[in-house]
């Protein structure tokens, strides 16, 4: 059976299309596409016209790869932006009327369990981080099998236009930024058994291993604690014309990646981690995989 799952993000939006046998998945097409669907999100609560109009721009394309590839059975989520925008039924009206795309909203603790099940699938005990652009999840299980999971509402774009305002951002406007995201971060880890084994997904932390290993494929690849805090301030000083430059960094990705990894310091200095291993895989993973289960498929 083929299939496809899309990730609407605060940030970017991502495809997975999938040949589903055997309860596995085997990916047959990718994409991701940033449209900052969130933009603004932080200062008015909604989603403006232009980010709507290039989000859906987006999920035409992401339609057509689907259908080229025989896939008929769609799932589509939305993330944080959608919980927290005043106007997002809006946006999701559109998607159903304009692509016949209907949205379900994930609360924080499904956008959890869904991650948890795509970055894991296949390995044992782990905890797993989601840097998001409105959100940051903590994951921990047991073989696909998800005993915490938890959700603070501080994301690369949202921390990058509430306090990195400069060019380059300055060392108040970081300090204000830990300021900001530490409390939401303890709450997350508060009281929190977690495993050593630390998978980390999602666009910080597969752009940082891309700089980090100067290579495309990253999944696996290892990054420390010190790896991670040396590259954010080596980032956080370059003015962003000159960070759009560095290798293995998308461009659109420059002007929120110093607030990403600051925010992925904070979370593996807090719990204890030392290292993490990059996961290529995600929430779609997760969405394709209770899609290819459902009675429906």
């Amino acid at each position: 059976m083929i299939l496809a799952a899309m990730d609407l993000g605060t940030n970017s939006v991502k495809l997975l299309v999938a040949e589903a046998r055997g309860g596995r998945l085997r990916p047959i097409e990718e994409r991701a596409v940033i449209t900052r669907l969130g933009e603004g999100l932080e200062r008015n609560r909604l989603i403006s016209e232009p980010a709507m109009d290039r989000t859906l721009e987006a999920l035409v394309g992401f339609r057509e790869i689907a259908r080229r590839r025989h896939a008929w059975d769609i799932a589509a989520v939305g993330t944080r932006v959608f919980r927290d925008a005043k106007n997002a039924r809006v946006f999701v009206r559109r998607c159903r009327t304009e692509l016949d795309l209907p949205v379900r909203v994930l609360s924080g603790a499904e956008e959890a369990r869904l991650g948890f099940v795509g970055a894991t699938e296949g390995l044992g005990s782990a905890t797993v981080v989601d840097v998001g652009g409105g959100s940051t999840q903590i994951m921990a299980g047991d073989r696909g099998r998800l005993r915490l999971g938890r959700s603070a509402d501080v994301g690369a774009v949202v921390v990058t236009e509430a306090h990195l305002r400069s060019d380059p951002p300055s060392p108040r406007e970081l300090e204000e930024a830990r300021a900001r995201v530490g409390p939401p971060l303890d709450a997350l880890l508060r009281r929190a058994k977690l495993p050593h084994a630390l998978v980390g997904i999602g666009g910080t932390i597969t752009s940082a291993a891309a700089i980090h290993w100067k290579r495309t494929s990253i999944h696996g690849c290892a990054l420390s604690l010190a790896a991670i805090d040396a590259l954010r301030d080596r980032l956080a000083a370059m003015p962003l014309e000159r960070r759009r430059g560095v290798r293995g960094l998308e461009p659109a990705r420059a002007d929120v990646i110093v607030a990403g990894l600051l925010i992925l310091s904070e979370v593996m200095r807090r719990g204890g981690f030392a290292e993490l291993h990059a996961s290529a895989r995600g929430l779609r993973h997760g969405v394709a995989i209770e899609l290819a289960r459902s009675p429906q498929s």
